[in-house]
């Protein structure tokens, strides 16, 4: 059965390059959906989006990188939003009990609408100006950018990506000015700081108490060198939890100042040389179609 919904999918994603992708489950979307739009370049998914006010919803079709530029352009809060995974990073797909694409299928034919936060981000940039996001998973300065940015070079292997690139990372020391809150501000030196939304990293379960719909994002600060660092992601891929070098906790408002500029991660898109972060959580700020494990 078809709903008034617009399917907006990313050619580019890592599904795409599979033939079983293309051929299997795009026939059964166009049953679910009452129009299908691809994306040719970064960017236009915030140009469909924003001309699709004649739709109940837009079905994601793509990573966390599609679902940011989506955000971007949607009447939010008028419409549903739903997530066909078909990126390296799923970090909310999986959280909504969405990454396999039955289940993503399912939510839009018969799936509870919820009401989830976002982050709002402000971002300053070396070379003068600002720029506003809304993002619906991961902010990020430091290592967890750089492994984003190292992923890349690894497309070919799709969600496991990410594994050799964190392996092959070196995380390197930032001083940083920061403020949670109402807090005072407190200098830090640390090798990256993550702000998520998600309790998923990537693929990976690294905030496991972490809610989509608390009013909080959850923040972990890190100071490590790389075998310190491997040994923490050996304990997030193992599931065993074991070891925490991060100092971690909640925050709804923060702000980051760095004395260089660096490169600062929004849902799998990069942003170089920027200054200054602020990121702000907005409690219950879009509608999303969960599934039945979310």
């Amino acid at each position: 059965m078809k709903h008034n919904w617009l399917a907006i999918a990313n050619p580019c994603a890592g599904a795409f390059r599979f033939k079983r992708f293309r051929e299997t489950w795009m026939p059964l979307v166009r049953e679910h959906v009452a129009s299908v739009a691809y994306t040719e370049a970064p960017g236009h998914a915030t140009e469909i989006a924003r001309s699709s006010q004649a739709f109940d919803g837009i079905a994601v079709i793509g990573g966390d990188g599609t679902i940011f530029e989506v955000l971007a352009g949607m009447a939010r809060p008028d419409q549903r939003l739903a997530l066909i995974p078909a990126g390296r990073g799923n970090c909310l797909a999986l959280d909504l009990g969405v990454h396999k694409v039955p289940a993503a299928l399912a939510a839009i034919a018969t799936g509870a609408s919820v009401k989830l936060d976002l982050l709002e981000v402000e971002a300053d940039f070396a070379a003068g100006g600002s720029r506003t996001f809304r993002a619906a998973s991961t902010v990020a300065i430091g290592y967890v950018a750089s492994v984003v940015r190292n992923a890349e070079r690894f497309s070919r292997l799709g969600r496991h990506a990410y594994t050799p690139a964190a392996a092959l990372t070196r995380p390197r020391r930032m001083d940083v000015a920061v403020n949670y809150d109402t807090d005072a501000i407190q200098r830090r030196s640390v090798t990256g700081i993550v702000i998520n939304n998600t309790r998923y990293l990537a693929n990976f379960l690294a905030f496991p108490p972490a809610s989509l719909s608390d009013g909080l994002s959850d923040v972990l600060e890190s100071h490590v060198g790389w075998a310190r660092q491997c040994l923490h992601n050996l304990s997030i891929l193992s599931r065993r939890d074991f070891y925490h070098p991060a100092r971690h906790s909640q925050t709804s408002r923060m702000h980051i100042r760095l004395d260089k500029p660096d490169m600062l991660m929004v849902d799998g898109e990069l942003f170089d040389a920027v200054t200054e972060v602020k990121v702000s959580c907005l409690a219950s700020a879009a509608l999303f179609q969960q599934g039945p494990g979310g």
